[in-house]
């Protein structure tokens, strides 16, 4: 984690916001891992906001663009 930070400024969260309101603009999926596959990204993007899967894991209707 502060690799990331250091490295790209970026700071990272140890899970994920549950419960609440969507916070984010945008969501890429780099890793597919298990823990992810039922996570639907759409109720952590604000609307109007871009869900990206680079790894082509998650259904395409849920995705915006993916690789």
């Amino acid at each position: 984690r502060q690799e990331v930070v250091h490295e790209y400024g970026l700071d990272l969260l140890p899970e994920l916001p549950t419960g609440g309101p969507a916070t984010f603009d945008a969501v890429i999926l780099t890793v597919p891992h298990r823990e992810f596959q039922e996570l639907d990204p759409r109720k952590l993007v604000t609307d109007g906001g871009v869900v990206y899967d680079v790894k082509s894991f998650w259904p395409a209707e849920v995705v915006d663009a993916r690789l």
